[in-house]
């Protein structure tokens, strides 16, 4: 009972610290400008992979590892 405390602190911890890191690093790396033409968290891994000079192939690793978290999630909560 002590270790699952401890892992749904640290693992509350951990995300909140990749969120805010995520969140950060689009806010630095793409202009106020930039940022309003997105509509959505799938245009801005577009925008910040062209941003950057990267292969749109990450954008698109990006999208569909958001889609597989998201179908993780779904399928434990329900």
């Amino acid at each position: 009972e002590k270790n699952l405390a401890k892992a749904i602190i640290i693992g509350g911890g951990l995300l909140v610290i990749l969120y805010i890191l995520g969140t950060l690093t689009l806010n630095f790396v793409l202009t106020p400008k930039e940022l309003t033409k997105t509509t959505g968290l799938v245009e801005s891994f577009y925008a910040l992979v062209a941003k950057l000079g990267w292969s749109p192939l990450v954008a698109k690793f990006l999208v569909i590892s958001l889609m597989f978290v998201e179908f993780g999630g779904v399928s434990l909560w329900l």
